[in-house]
């Protein structure tokens, strides 16, 4: 089917019913800068269900889709990849001829079709950004949790996780989609994702998708193999409660069954600690210390904004990975000086008659 036939028939799909709907489409970023060579990521969703649209660049149909039935333009089908799931597009290898502004069109199922615009600048240097994955391969027992633990070179403006062309999470808003919701959970300062109770549907290539503050846009694919058996890895934890006063050291004492390869230690969704590196974020560089060979955590000179639930993840040798929780209360001292009103004041410095 020729683009023009496919976008006649994406716009006779449109049926305007009465009084139109509220649709919108949410553009992350309506300019981006990518440089030559880097991977462009046109990132958009939608305000509801879309049955059909279409990416036009210089009059030319980049992308077209109905349903999960899509035709990318022979110019662009070994460069562009679309995600039926949301709209946006990925434009691989991109050269200055690709810099330009890109309409998108999306037919509602119901309510009156809408276009956004991103504008694409390429630049010419290109800047070295990479993102680190811990394990490419993850072998994790059937219930258990997979854990895909990545960190970026640099400042991350967004991303989005997805496997066999899913979408799981967004990274710019720390968004779970509905499928998802239940099992997932995104940490969007460095990206790793948390994909619980895992089944053998659930094995396969996932891939990560990061725009940096700076520079090209970057992926990365950890595989995922689901293994029938669980096995019994646990973590002790010496105190599940700390009551420690203000000023004091909280030493988060655990200890795994197991060998354990790598993990991490956060606190209200921020990390502290890495365990595969003994790397100590920022923040806690002068007052956290991890004793990688076995996991515990030493905070020093608490003070009452670290009172909370402290979690660590455990990355084992063999077998899934397991979480534990322990909770710290920062004691603050509160000094009364006492007073006895009823008595003299010589009485009241030792004089006695």
């Amino acid at each position: 089917m020729s683009g023009l036939a496919f976008a006649a028939l994406v716009l006779c799909l449109h049926i305007t019913a009465g009084e139109s709907q509220q649709f919108t489409i949410i553009v992350e970023h309506s300019q981006i800068n990518v440089t030559a060579g880097g991977d462009a990521l046109l990132s958009v969703r939608p305000s509801g269900n879309v049955s059909s649209g279409s990416w036009i660049f210089k009059g030319v149909a980049v992308a077209q889709w109905i349903g999960q039935y899509e035709v990318v333009d022979t110019g662009y089908r070994s460069r562009a990849e679309l995600f039926t799931s949301n709209g946006s597009l990925l434009l691989k290898s991109v050269n200055n001829a690709d810099s330009g502004e890109y309409q998108l069109t999306m037919v509602p199922n119901s309510g009156s079709q809408t276009s956004a615009t991103v504008t694409l600048r390429v630049t010419g240097q290109s800047q070295n950004f990479t993102i680190h994955v811990e394990h490419s391969r993850l072998n994790v027992p059937e219930g258990g949790d997979a854990f895909f633990s990545v960190r970026p070179s640099a400042g991350v403006s967004s991303g989005i996780w997805f496997v066999k062309n899913e979408i799981i999470a967004f990274w710019n808003n720390q968004n779970v989609t509905e499928e998802f919701t239940s099992r997932a959970e995104l940490f969007a300062s460095n990206g790793s994702l948390l994909l619980k109770s895992v089944n053998s549907a659930d094995s396969g290539e996932y891939r990560v998708i990061m725009v940096p503050t700076s520079g090209s846009v970057t992926s990365a694919f950890v595989t995922l193999q689901v293994l029938g058996q669980s096995q019994n890895f646990t973590i002790h934890v010496e105190h599940s409660r700390l009551n420690v006063p203000e000023g004091g050291d909280a030493f988060f004492s655990v200890r795994p069954s197991a060998g354990v390869s790598s993990g991490i230690w956060f606190v209200k969704n921020e990390i502290i600690a890495f365990w595969n590196n003994q790397n100590v974020t920022e923040e806690f560089t002068s007052r956290a210390e991890l004793f990688a060979s076995n996991g515990s955590l030493l905070l020093k000179s608490v003070n009452s904004a670290d009172s909370g639930e402290y979690r660590v993840i455990m990355v084992p040798t063999s077998g899934s990975f397991t979480s534990a929780f322990v909770t710290l209360q920062v004691l603050v001292e509160t000094r009364r000086e006492e007073s006895h009103p009823s008595l003299g004041p010589d009485i009241r410095r030792g004089n006695l008659p």
